[in-house]
C-alpha cells in the first residue's frame, strides 16, 4: 500500500493545516480532516451497510431452529381458526430480528410461558418467516409465489422485520410488473387477432 500524500488524499493546499479533502466515493471536495465520505454518499451507502450487518448476523447465528435446544414456540392460528404444530425457535433470534418480538418477550407473559400464538396467519408463511429469521433471503429462493409473498410481507410488517419488508416490496412490485407485461402482451395479441 502506498503512503498517503497530499495528492492521494485530495489536498488542495500543501501549506495549510485546514486542507480540503476529496470524498473517497464521489470526489466532492470539502472534508475537514482525514479521508472521508460526504453526506450524500453516506446516505447512499448506509442502506448497503445495514444490509451487510444483517448478513453478518445471519452468519454468526444458528442456521435453523434446533428443536432439542429451542427455548420458544410459535403456535399459528390459521385464518380459519385451526392450529398447526408448534414451530420451535430461539428467543434470541426473535429478539435480535424483530423489535416487536423484543418488546413482547421483555414485557409480557409470553416470555414466561415460552409460547406465543400468532393469529390470522398461514402456517406455511410463519414457517417460512422463521426460516428467514435464521437463514436470510436464501431461505426464500424458489419458494415464493405472489400470495405467499403477500402473506410474508404482512408478517414482516406486523413484526417490524424491515429488511424482509423491503425485500417483499421489491418482490411484489417486480412481480406486478411481470404480470402487467404478460397482460399487455396477451391484450396486444387479442387486439391483433380482431384486426
Amino acid at each position: 500500500m502506498e503512503p498517503l500524500n497530499e495528492q492521494s488524499i485530495g489536498c488542495e493546499d500543501n501549506d495549510s493545516w485546514t486542507k480540503s479533502l476529496v470524498c473517497d466515493s464521489c470526489g466532492k471536495r470539502d472534508g475537514p480532516s482525514k479521508p472521508w465520505v460526504c453526506r450524500d454518499c453516506l446516505e447512499e451507502i448506509n442502506p448497503k451497510i445495514e444490509e451487510l450487518q444483517v448478513k453478518k448476523e445471519f452468519l454468526i447465528l444458528p442456521n435453523e431452529p434446533d428443536e432439542l435446544f429451542a427455548d420458544f414456540k410459535l403456535i399459528v392460528k390459521d385464518e380459519d381458526g385451526s392450529k398447526g404444530p408448534p414451530i420451535a425457535c430461539h428467543k434470541k433470534i426473535l429478539v435480535d430480528r424483530s423489535p416487536v418480538f423484543d418488546a413482547m418477550l421483555r414485557y409480557s407473559s409470553e416470555s414466561k410461558t415460552g409460547t406465543v400464538i400468532i393469529e390470522e396467519a398461514s402456517y406455511e408463511a410463519v414457517k417460512l418467516f422463521v426460516q428467514y429469521l435464521y437463514k436470510g433471503k436464501e431461505s426464500l429462493a424458489d419458494q415464493l409465489d405472489h400470495e405467499l409473498a403477500r402473506k410474508l410481507f404482512l408478517l414482516a410488517d406486523r413484526y417490524q422485520v424491515m429488511h424482509l419488508k423491503d425485500y417483499f416490496e421489491e418482490f411484489i412490485v417486480s412481480d406486478m410488473a411481470q404480470l402487467n407485461i404478460e397482460f399487455f402482451t396477451w391484450a396486444h395479441a387479442q387486439v391483433g387477432a380482431y384486426r
